[in-house]
């Protein structure tokens, strides 16, 4: 199904196994953090975390500091199987 390998890819992209992978290891406070530990664009890395939590892979816990909301992205699995249908 041609829809099921168009969102295959929006969810496997080098990018986002980076954010993964920096999510699991480092457990970054924020998508701010997070973007500045990968050194990308704070947007492009929000949008591929707003991704990663449409499809179940991480989650986002909400906090407050200062009177501003902050995101922590949090990853609890180990592995990830993804099984297609051909």
């Amino acid at each position: 199904n041609n829809s099921e390998i168009t969102q295959l890819r929006q969810v496997l992209s080098n990018e986002k196994a980076k954010i993964l992978h920096v999510c699991k290891t480092k457990q970054p406070e924020s998508i701010y953090k997070l973007a500045k530990i990968i050194g990308r664009d704070f947007k492009a890395v929000r949008h591929d975390v707003k991704i990663l939590e449409k499809y179940g892979i991480l989650e986002l816990i909400s906090s407050h500091k200062k009177g501003r909301e902050r995101l922590r992205p949090i990853i609890d699995i180990d592995q990830l199987i993804i099984t297609i249908k051909i």
